[in-house]
């Protein structure tokens, strides 16, 4: 039982910490480039739909989070395909 509290607290910080360091920067530099992209003009959805996907898939997002060099990539990734 005290293995899933863990788990549960170990992916509730890892969803919010994506939200933090690898969306919202996305946001800000997709908001610059398209401000009319329904990604923008929905942010609350988005929002709770990434905090929501990230909690399910938080040992694959860990990484992403957790080095640099690895954030970098899904920003830019997530970027690119966000503005296309």
């Amino acid at each position: 039982m005290e293995f899933l509290i863990v788990y549960a607290i170990f992916c509730l910080t890892t969803a919010l910490m994506g939200n933090i360091f690898l969306l919202r920067p996305v946001l800000g530099e997709v908001n610059k480039r398209q401000p009319l992209n329904p990604v923008i003009t929905y942010t609350y959805i988005t929002h709770a739909v990434f905090f929501l996907v990230s909690m399910l898939m938080a040992p694959m997002m860990f990484l992403s989070v957790i080095m640099p060099s690895f954030g970098d990539r899904f920003r830019f990734t997530l970027a690119e395909s966000l503005e296309s």
